[in-house]
């Protein structure tokens, strides 16, 4: 996958999600996922952090995250193989207006962390 193009906003970021979807519903020999996106760290350095190319990466990344979860909670609800499952997401570093990051602003260095407890009995 091209993950040093700056101007891909999307090769990398479709083939993560292609295969956490195909993972999460067609295969149970992992304990560990890792999906790491690109398109919105390449999309803050060619655009801003307030341009429609973000707003629509971030609303894909939403609907990343929800797809995922929702699958990992079926599957929790339907058998113990994915009862303890655990989804996190968090970003590796912030950016400022402007798309920069590896500073050491408050804006580069916050990011946010999510957790989801998908055990239906939680």
């Amino acid at each position: 996958l091209p993950s040093l193009d700056v101007k891909d906003f999307h090769t990398v970021d479709d083939g993560v999600t292609e295969y956490l979807s195909s993972a999460i519903e067609t295969r149970s020999d992992w304990d560990f996922l890792i999906g790491h996106m690109l398109g919105v760290d390449h999309i803050g350095h060619t655009f801003d952090i307030h341009s429609k190319e973000m707003l629509e990466k971030l609303k894909q990344m939403n609907d990343v995250i929800r797809d995922t979860a929702e699958k990992l909670a079926a599957k929790a609800a339907n058998g113990e193989e994915y009862r303890r499952s655990l989804l996190l997401v968090m970003g590796d570093h912030g950016q400022t207006a402007s798309g920069e990051h590896g500073g050491d602003t408050e804006e580069e260095v916050s990011t946010v962390m999510m957790a989801c407890n998908l055990n239906p009995e939680h």
